[in-house]
């Protein structure tokens, strides 16, 4: 059982800020087999669905970037960078047709739209949204701060940290502009939604992680909006309240039968592990700690819907620049280490398996 994922991260000086590394999780071995430099920042990562362009954003204020690079026997080759018209693009996504590629800026509070070509290189920009407002804590939420995106059955929900909301819009394929679709969902003041996820059961169920909070949100469709049907930490029982206060949660990502889902805390250091009920609502089973500031994970395995007969975590983290992989025992539910890790120069904090 092999496979291939790039990694990307915060540089120092002309550090690489994109490597690839093989895991052999049979062997438990992963080592790197490549890595760049002189890529600014590289701190999220998207593969297009043909396999063949690699984006990368360039997190820097006030002037980010995004970077795309064609993949050639082995090689990472530029084939455009682009301003984003704001600062700290910190993600990536695109639409279900892979002719928009869409990317946000944290810092400067605004959403672009990039045009594709036919072979997924960006050519221009379509559309720049900014957001306006401003949230309850006025140290992280003085103003706008769009996180993440995602697009699901024709809709693109945007978070937005800042304003403690989520965006919801269409996308005009001609003119590559977007036009709110529906009705903001508005999340506790000060909470700080960060990443969104779809239940693969029921994509009517939608699950909204909250940084600032350190809590998970369960959101059912009910018609043109959302209600809540549940709110639960991502935290384990038992810690100080210096401790919770000092943990951010990041990540979120949902096995692909839709029976098991996960967040990672930062701070706590550890990956939250939760069982999915029947209607979408979440049992808390505990959580498996990490190394320091778990950014981002990714399953791998079974829990990621392969045919493998067992199932890994790949965990980012990004302050003891390592990627360090996480068996999944089903049975017992619980993550266990594998001692399998990579060491990397850059701090890791995107995971993107190769195609």
């Amino acid at each position: 059982m092999e496979q291939t994922f790039y990694i990307g991260g915060y540089t120092d000086q002309d550090g690489e800020g994109i490597i690839r590394v093989r895991a052999d999780f049979d062997r438990g071995i992963m080592e790197q087999e490549a890595g760049w430099s002189g890529i600014g920042n590289p701190s999220y990562l998207l593969l297009h669905p043909n396999g063949k362009i690699l984006y990368a954003v360039n997190e820097y204020s006030p002037d980010g970037g995004l970077s795309a690079f064609r993949l050639e026997g082995g090689q990472l080759m530029k084939v455009a960078e682009l301003p984003t018209e704001g600062a700290d693009p910190c993600h990536l996504s695109l639409d279900d047709t892979g002719h928009f590629l869409f990317v946000a800026n944290y810092t400067s509070g605004s959403l672009v739209v990039f045009r594709l070509d036919k072979d997924g290189i960006p050519t221009e920009m379509s559309d720049h949204l900014q957001h306006a407002g401003h949230g309850l804590n006025p140290q992280r939420q003085e103003g706008p701060h769009v996180h993440f995106s995602l697009f699901h059955e024709g809709e693109l929900y945007v978070t937005d940290l800042g304003t403690d909301e989520i965006y919801r819009y269409w996308l005009n394929e001609e003119t590559g502009r977007l036009s709110e679709s529906g009705p903001r969902l508005r999340l506790p003041a000060g909470n700080g939604p960060r990443h969104l996820a779809f239940s693969p059961k029921d994509g009517k169920i939608l699950y909204v992680l909250c940084e600032m909070a350190s809590e998970l949100y369960v959101m059912r469709r009910n018609g043109g909006d959302y209600i809540l049907v549940q709110r639960i930490s991502t935290l384990p029982d038992g810690l100080r309240e210096a401790e919770r206060e000092s943990s951010t949660a990041a990540a979120i990502r949902i096995s692909a039968d839709g029976n098991y889902l996960f967040t990672s805390n930062r701070g706590e250091d550890s990956i939250a592990i939760y069982r999915v009920k029947e209607g979408g609502e979440v049992t808390f089973l505990g959580t498996e700690r990490t190394g320091r500031i778990p950014r981002d994970f990714l399953p791998a395995g079974r829990l990621a819907g392969t045919p493998w007969e067992e199932s890994f975590l790949l965990v980012a983290d990004q302050e003891d620049r390592q990627v360090e992989v996480l068996r999944w025992n089903e049975k017992a539910e619980t993550l266990e280490p594998t001692g399998m890790m990579v060491k990397t120069g850059m701090r890791p904090s995107c995971i993107q398996p190769v195609i």
